[in-house]
């Protein structure tokens, strides 16, 4: 009974005071940005702890690449534990509280001179918690981004190091064979992009989302065909790293045993794994659809590094199980519907493929994942791998 009052209390002081005190925090640091504004009064369209999201009175609708991640991103699937349904009922319960106390009004921005002049002069503005900022010229079709620092992979050992292969050289490769948003020019500490008006991936039908697969396995043939760089790093480090901190970090121990059972065949076939410039987080929310089309979104410099060629599609059907709860392409891909495409981003022979193999990639692109500091962290390993081992087990 003390522990759940432990608990209880301290939901209570998260949901209240460290709530308001951290969006205050965002609020100060959203109109540190207000000369990249238009003058005028403002929506608070999103208001919370950790996402604020405010548009112009004179704009009527967001644009959909926004709306596209606000969906994919911000409302995902709920944990379908129960004791952490159960706190999550508790937090739906306070914010509503909170929320009658809470006055949204507007946000006025106004200025002593012409935002008309300025290089960047948007009219949505959405900031993060960890200091991601996106500004939306609706009128000229821009987006202008301030992207977080991710200090834990900026370490990384497995980072190329800069005068070899940069991020602007590993954007430019990935562009060559994937559909990106146009990139003009950085200004101050911003990218800009033109708009994407693409539409979600959760909103295509399974064929479609099928053939996206196809095409981002495709790409990335193309890219490992054509990509003559040798880096220092080889596959065969990172998955030697990536079997380390799993088998440090599992404590499940069916999974464990299951890793370790899995670590000489993958050892052995990362010897042949061609690395190439990859996009290292490539989910729904990242990624826009066009005329049927994928395009990859928020190349971020943290973002990008040098991964096996099936890395990416991989990451892609991996985080649609894990993510939102969608079990069509995880499925299509252990039942070989796309055993084509991935003999040759693995370098097997096609007839060769089988379940164990299939599994063995997803493996090797969770331990990846880990071990370059991208999207999961160690100690998620057995987070992020249970969908697909609860898979095996069936």
């Amino acid at each position: 009974m003390l522990r759940k009052i432990k608990i209880l209390a301290k939901v209570i002081y998260q949901e209240f005071w460290e709530w308001n005190n951290n969006l205050s925090q965002l609020k100060s640091e959203l109109l540190q940005y207000g000369n990249y504004l238009e003058n005028g009064k403002y929506e608070w369209l999103i208001m919370s702890s950790s996402l604020i999201l405010v548009k112009h009175v004179r704009i009527e609708n967001i644009p959909e690449t926004l709306q596209t991640t606000l969906t994919e991103f911000w409302k995902k699937p709920k944990d379908k534990n129960f004791n952490k349904r159960f706190i999550v009922k508790i937090r739906e319960a306070l914010a509503s509280i909170r929320n009658v106390f809470r006055r949204n009004g507007y946000l006025t921005i106004s200025s002593n001179f012409h935002n008309e002049n300025m290089d960047i002069n948007a009219q949505i503005a959405l900031l993060r918690s960890n200091g991601k900022m996106l500004l939306f010229d609706v009128d000229k079709d821009l987006v202008y981004i301030k992207f977080a620092q991710n200090s834990s992979t900026n370490a990384n050992k497995f980072k190329q190091l800069e005068g070899q292969w940069d991020y602007s050289m590993m954007k430019q490769e990935i562009g060559r064979y994937f559909a990106l948003p146009i990139e003009k020019k950085i200004i101050d500490c911003f990218y800009q992009q033109d708009l994407v008006h693409g539409i979600a991936f959760s909103d295509c039908s399974s064929s479609e989302r099928l053939q996206v697969i196809k095409e981002i396995c495709n790409s990335s043939r193309k890219m490992a065909e054509n990509f003559v760089f040798t880096p220092k790093i080889t596959a065969f480090d990172i998955m030697k790293e990536g079997f380390s901190l799993g088998l440090l970090n599992v404590n499940q121990p069916e999974m464990l045993e299951y890793i370790s059972s899995r670590q000489e065949a993958i050892l052995m076939l990362s010897k042949n794994w061609k690395i190439i410039p990859s996009h290292c987080d490539l989910t729904a929310h990242n990624l826009t659809i066009l005329d049927k089309h994928p395009v990859l979104l928020d190349l971020a410099p943290h973002k990008v590094g040098f991964l096996p060629p099936f890395f990416v599609p991989m990451c892609l059907i991996h985080s649609e199980v894990k993510e939102y709860d969608r079990l069509d392409l995880v499925e299509a891909f252990l039942d070989g519907k796309l055993d084509f495409e991935f003999s040759f981003l693995s370098g097997l022979e096609k007839n060769s493929f089988d379940k164990d193999m299939r599994i063995d990639l997803l493996l090797s692109e969770t331990l990846a994942l880990a071990a370059t500091g991208n999207k999961i962290s160690p100690q998620n390993i057995q987070y992020w791998f249970k969908p697909i081992f609860d898979l095996v087990q069936n």
